[in-house]
């Protein structure tokens, strides 16, 4: 189950957090506050609980670039794409455009993509029921960048507006305890700030919705760990098995 990446930073959490309590099968907290530091505050059985809201990603390799950050910029080069493509008032398509794998984007490449992508599919638009497709190759180069392999549209009969989109393809690593511990250590520093506003303050770790790199082949041995931390709670929720599993947390 992955999350519309049309969505504001706070809607997602908010999906998130919905989804924990729904998983956790609490009953529905006296109150449910949005904050920052932490994300939220609840009141439960009399005591508020403070609910900070993490995504856990793959460790990026040493002086590499971090997954996510490319999975973004991709994104925001495609979202990009599919507005300035919309603009010009032309039939409603469904766009698929596969990246060079080996490509490693910045910010500053964003708005050129994108017009070449809208421009590329607004010279190209199909006729209803029908397709286009396109790859990269050195005779093209004047007009398809080189960063993208593979462009496709297809107009679907009754579609009402155009849907871009940049899927991805990876090897998926397998979830350690070194995953946990580093996701855990990252948001250490910020609990004393947590503990001003509430009795108690919990980290959800969230893995396997959102993005590519936030999926992760499980091994339940790693939930058997247990782990230092001064959270009172951390809890692992995996999106695609709807499933939340209470971590073992010792504070000693």
């Amino acid at each position: 189950m992955f999350v519309s990446q049309n969505l504001t930073q706070k809607q997602i959490e908010r999906w998130q957090f919905d989804r924990f309590i729904d998983l956790c099968c609490f009953e529905p907290p006296e109150e449910i506050k949005e904050t920052e530091e932490p994300d939220f505050i609840i009141r439960r059985d009399g005591r508020s609980v403070g609910v900070e809201l993490t995504d856990l990603y793959w460790e990026p390799a040493p002086g590499s670039v971090p997954h996510q950050a490319i999975e973004s910029l991709r994104a925001r080069a495609v979202d990009k794409a599919c507005s300035l493509y919309s603009a010009k008032g032309l039939p409603a398509l469904h766009v698929s455009v596969h990246f060079n794998p080996s490509y490693v984007p910045h910010k500053k490449d964003v708005s050129r993509l994108a017009h070449s992508v809208a421009t590329l599919i607004a010279n190209n638009v199909p006729e209803e029921g029908e397709r286009f497709e396109e790859d990269y190759n050195w005779v093209n180069r004047n007009y398809f960048p080189e960063e993208i392999c593979h462009v496709g549209a297809w107009r679907l009969p009754g579609e009402g507006r155009s849907l871009f989109t940049s899927p991805g393809a990876a090897y998926v690593p397998k979830l350690t305890t070194n995953d946990i511990e580093r996701t855990l250590v990252q948001k250490e520093p910020k609990i004393s700030n947590y503990r001003k506003k509430c009795d108690e303050i919990w980290l959800v770790i969230n893995c396997d919705g959102g993005q590519l790199s936030t999926v992760f082949k499980h091994d339940d041995s790693v939930l058997l760990e247990e782990f230092y931390s001064d959270f009172d709670r951390a809890f692992l929720l995996r999106h695609v098995a709807g499933r939340v599993h209470e971590l073992k947390v010792n504070q000693a």
